[in-house]
């Protein structure tokens, strides 16, 4: 199979192979970061119900055979994305086409700094933080979690970010009464000198 006019792989010594590989990866990440902002605009105009479908990403699911729980984590990220300005300068520019490899520096393809998935790793978090938590706090700990995203994987990214957000939010998230109040018992027992409680 060749893509956009290269060699065809089995002619291709391991390194022009890995430099295609990198074009096609940074393309790849250029282009889930361009359909970001078409999935908010779907979703915020409401176009998903107007086709039958529930929701945005039960429509994304089903047009493009996504995995539910993937889908709607696009929505999700796309549509609390603008509010991360750290996180959405570290994407590749969806105007900017990756150039074909030709063994030249001219056509070595833009560093990704994050891919769609590490972005979404740090959005989720971020959008967990509460409310609380100064914005100036939040924003040192999405730049730095954008840093960490350029070497880490989105399993190791996620674990970063989840220790980010317990620090950031010490108290942790608010009990629900309703299901402490279904765990609350009070039990007694006859015993020799009366009833024990517990």
């Amino acid at each position: 199979m060749e893509l956009l006019g290269e060699r065809p792989a089995w002619s291709m010594n391991g390194s022009e192979a890995l430099s295609s590989i990198d074009s096609i990866d940074a393309e790849i990440a250029r282009l889930e970061t361009a359909r970001l902002p078409y999935v908010a605009r779907v979703d915020e105009t409401g176009h998903a119900e107007e086709l039958g479908a529930r929701n945005t990403a039960e429509l994304l699911a089903f047009r493009y055979r996504m995995d539910p729980r993937k889908a709607h984590a696009t929505v999700r990220v796309a549509l609390a994305l603008p509010k991360y300005a750290a996180v959405s300068d570290a994407l590749p520019d969806p105007a900017v086409a990756v150039p074909v490899p030709d063994g030249t520096d001219d056509t070595l393809p833009p560093e990704v700094l994050l891919r769609p998935e590490q972005m979404g790793v740090i959005v989720s978090m971020l959008e967990k933080v509460p409310a609380t938590v100064p914005a100036e706090t939040l924003r040192v700990a999405e730049e730095e979690l954008v840093k960490l995203g350029r070497n880490m994987s989105p399993a190791e990214l996620r674990k970063a970010a989840q220790r980010a957000r317990d620090l950031l939010d010490q108290d942790g998230p608010e009990p629900d009464e309703q299901k402490a109040y279904a765990r609350e018992r009070l039990n007694l027992i006859p015993d020799e000198h009366g009833v024990r409680i517990s």
